[in-house]
């Protein structure tokens, strides 16, 4: 019986009972009773003491006669164990009522055995709280017995009620508890109730290390049917089990989506981590934990900083709600084929630790986005409810920024753009071949579709508040986007175009750009080794800022002559050196917008220089006075008429040279080991120079010296 064989499986391990009582966090006397038979575990408690004696839960219950036949626990144990996408095919009442069979709710992941036995289903009410909330997602499998006291989805009576319960058997009669201490039992003495029970099965934590997010051990077991009416079971093979059978089963619950099993400090981690690669505010990447006499500490897991209109720098939590997707985006690292850990938080897990984390001052905000948790309208759902728990149960006030997933409905968006104050969604490819190719799950439609509304809603909520002044709010800091950049072929020239296009159609407030980090192997990807296009995207990020407050057009800054940008050149410099005949411009007349187009003239210069010449006229002491960068603009203006410098060619080429594109970074480990390498936004020949194994100094000098051979050619 099963308290021999643990009793012996223990002793054969050399540990005490006040040692597995410790591991457990049982008491004593709880193991005393397992091996005495005064009590039994329950299934989960099963498979953690089965990996602590290091054997399996079938050899525990006795399933399993040869313990040398059992698979070893372990990294091993779990291989026949696949991630895969189990459907989600109705909802199931934590109370009592209909179990639904007929909706499709999408998708969800769990690593199972036999997939096509298995499915989700989607818990309403809270008869089962604080263990099961309304919302989570049960994993159910269809064979098999169910143990007394285990919890079970049962289907009774004629009309095929089905509920989420405890499943309590008292001689003739059955017993459904709820956990939650405000809900009464049900009990049936029910004639008819003829029961397909399935197998008892536990999940079990995954060791270090293995790649499966989570893992279950199976126990084996005949079904059989209870007849109530006389109190007897009679053996039936499982073989003989019908579709009709099934529809009037018990199915015992396996697993939840928001698995509470995963400490929450693990899924912040995890989530995190998968977050960081959304480029819409920076990380701190500092861990530091407090110490004796000092006050607070830092940690890496997801605090981020932005700034604010009125440069504030605040502090926000980024992370994602899931990063189980159903998607395969082949440029994404939490593409469903990729081997990591997943996690997914629940709504009230997220608000509580964004609560948590204020409260103490960490953070000011939020930052969420997600994987698409099985379809977008699901993944929307969860994210909505963690933002109202936030809003109007916390009354939470801060800064939130929410990614909306494509292909959401759009009351969705509606109901999240009222909840947060900055929306994104992101197109992350530049063109729709792009998209087909590497993320066929996407689709252009779908992307553009939320962008429309979410202007649109912005617009309407602008004029209403303008009349109403308790008018709700939607998306009050606008919305933004993110591409990435160096995975597809597509030209600087193509990007700044869709970029511009954008700005005018949707009302963007930001276009983000991210350097394509080489994370997964594919053979339609750059390959691994390459290195991220961080000075490509500096440009891009130049040439944005240039349609946003210099009035430039993308096409003024590129044309299909030269599609990308001059990796030695900032874009406006460029621009610049292509126009001669805009030059000199006189700063004691030119209209703002001229003043704008000269290289070391920025928006704020330009106004000072504006409001200053009202009061007299200006030099060069007075526009070095008012931030003006001399360097490069003295070759491009005049003051009253003269030019303030007059340079060779050579010269003026010096001063406009990017100096970023041959940076070299400078480590010193010690007095005497002194070594310069290049920075990762040095140009692509600096980095290549060095990789053939010229040092970083000279290899900066001497791809400087060719582009200013080059660019003194071209003027």
């Amino acid at each position: 019986m099963f308290a021999d064989r643990l009793k012996q499986a223990r002793k054969a391990k050399k540990y005490s009972q006040a040692e597995i009582s410790r591991i457990l966090g049982v008491t004593q006397q709880a193991v005393g009773k397992w091996e005495t038979g005064r009590s039994t575990p329950d299934p989960q408690t099963v498979a953690r003491l089965a990996e602590i004696l290091d054997t399996t839960a079938d050899v525990l219950l006795g399933l399993q006669q040869n313990p040398e036949d059992a698979p070893a626990v372990g990294r091993n144990a779990f291989s026949r164990y696949t991630e895969c996408l189990i459907p989600v095919v109705g909802t199931v009442r934590a109370g009592y009522g209909a179990l639904a069979f007929e909706e499709d709710y999408g998708k969800e992941y769990a690593s199972v055995k036999d997939p096509q036995n298995y499915f989700y289903l989607v818990v309403k009410g809270d008869s089962m709280e604080p263990r099961i909330s309304d919302g989570d997602l049960a994993l159910v499998h269809r064979q098999s017995t169910l143990e007394n006291g285990d919890l079970g989805v049962l289907v009774y009576g004629t009309d095929g009620e089905g509920t989420l319960k405890k499943y309590i058997q008292r001689g003739n009669s059955v017993i459904l508890h709820p956990i939650n201490p405000a809900t009464k039992n049900w009990s049936s003495r029910a004639r008819n109730w003829i029961t397909c029970i399935l197998p008892a099965r536990s999940w079990k934590r995954r060791p270090s290390g293995d790649p499966a997010p989570d893992t279950c051990i199976v126990t084996k077991s005949l079904s059989y049917n209870l007849d109530f009416q006389t109190g007897s079971h009679t053996l039936l093979p499982a073989a003989r089990l019908s579709d009709k059978h099934l529809r009037r089963a018990v199915f015992f619950v396996l697993f939840f989506r928001e698995n509470s099993a995963m400490e929450l400090g693990e899924k912040l981690e995890i989530l995190a981590d998968s977050a960081k690669y959304d480029v819409a505010c920076t990380s701190s990447g500092v861990d530091r934990p407090g110490q004796r006499g000092s006050l607070g500490s830092c940690a890496a897991a997801g605090i981020c900083h932005a700034f604010t209109p009125d440069g504030r720098c605040v502090s926000l939590l980024k992370v994602l709600y899931s990063n189980a997707c159903a998607y395969d985006c082949r440029y994404c690292v939490n593409r469903r084929s990729n081997d990591r850990p997943r996690a997914t938080f629940t709504p009230r897990e997220l608000a509580g630790l964004t609560i948590g984390f204020y409260r103490r001052n960490y953070i000011e905000g939020l930052f969420l986005s997600s994987a698409v948790l099985g379809t977008p309208d699901r993944t929307m759902e969860l994210m909505i409810e963690a933002l109202r728990i936030l809003r109007e149960e916390y009354h939470f006030n801060g800064y939130i920024h929410a990614k909306t997933i494509p292909g959401a409905d759009p009351l969705l968006v509606e109901r999240i753009g009222l909840l947060a104050d900055r929306l994104s969604v992101n197109i992350e490819l530049p063109s729709e071949n792009s998209l087909l190719r590497l993320a066929p799950d996407k689709k252009k439609s779908a992307i553009l579709r939320p962008m429309g509304q979410i202007a649109v809603k912005s617009a309407e909520s602008r004029r209403q508040l303008a009349v109403y002044k308790r008018a709700p709010a939607f998306a009050p800091a606008g919305q933004s986007t993110q591409m990435i950049i160096g995975a597809t072929p597509e030209s600087d020239r193509h990007i700044l175009d869709l970029t511009e296009a954008l700005y005018k159609k949707y009302a963007l407030k930001r276009v983000f750009f991210s350097a394509y980090l080489p994370v997964v192997e594919d053979e339609r990807l750059p390959a691994l080794s390459t290195r991220p296009p961080l000075l490509r995207e500096h440009r891009l990020y130049q040439a944005d800022w240039l349609l946003r407050y210099y009035h430039f057009s993308a096409r003024e800054l590129l044309s299909e002559a030269e599609p990308n940008f001059d990796p030695y050149l900032d874009p406006k410099c460029t621009w610049a050196l292509r126009h001669p005949e805009f030059f000199p411009v006189e700063v004691n007349t030119a209209a703002r917008e001229e003043l704008l187009r000269v290289p070391g003239i920025g928006p704020k210069s330009a106004l000072r220089i504006v409001q200053a010449r009202r009061m007299q006229r200006l030099g060069m002491a007075e526009l070095k006075r008012i931030g003006v960068v001399l360097k490069r603009a003295q070759y491009f203006i005049t003051c009253g008429g003269r030019l303030p410098a007059r340079g060779t060619r050579a010269e003026i080429a010096g001063a406009l040279l990017d100096p970023k594109a041959f940076a070299v970074g400078v480590q010193q480990l010690s007095l005497d080991d002194f070594v310069a390498r290049p920075l990762h936004c040095a140009a692509p020949a600096v980095q290549e120079l060095a990789d053939h194994g010229v040092a970083a100094r000279q290899a900066a000098q001497m791809v400087r010296q060719e582009a200013l051979t080059c660019l003194t050619r071209r003027m």
